[in-house]
């Protein structure tokens, strides 16, 4: 019989369900992962960092983007500060809403913003996640002239 302690093997024990390894791009046991389940998105922008940390980081600002028409994000809060709350509700041309919790795991102002959907704010866990359990990274290089080199990562 497996020992009850086995699944915790090589993970920080300030990380029991691996998002911070995950924001890495490392497995639980610190190894980096191997598969091809990672979106990747790196443009560079026209605009300031500044700018674009503000369209991350203010409700809003962040509202009239991030869902894609025909839907709607009709309510965000968000509470920047590690273990804060990153909440978007989203709503479908029906009606229908799709609330997103999350915690942030990492904050660099205006270079790097980490955020995970595994956990709700005050640390509990998201059961409402499952089975789409994910970790945002997005970094913010300034490119001076008012541009920017924004890169994204889902895992």
């Amino acid at each position: 019989m497996p020992r009850a302690d086995a699944a915790m093997e090589g993970r920080r024990p300030d990380d029991p369900a691996g998002v911070f390894a995950a924001a890495e791009g490392k497995d639980a046991k610190g190894e980096f992962m191997q598969n091809n389940f990672e979106l990747k998105l790196e443009r560079v922008l026209d605009a300031p960092r500044h700018l674009i940390w503000r369209c991350w980081t203010e409700p809003q600002h962040l509202m009239p983007w991030f869902t894609p028409a025909p839907w709607k994000t009709v309510d965000c809060r968000i509470d920047l500060r590690v273990g804060g709350e990153f909440f978007n509700l989203m709503q479908s041309p029906e009606g229908e809403k799709f609330p997103n919790d999350g915690v942030y795991l990492e904050i660099v102002p205006e270079s790097r913003l980490v955020w995970t959907n595994a956990y709700k704010a005050g640390w509990h866990p998201n059961p409402g996640a499952n089975p789409m359990l994910t970790t945002v990274v997005l970094e913010f290089e300034d490119l001076g002239n008012g541009k920017t080199n924004y890169r994204g990562f889902a895992r």
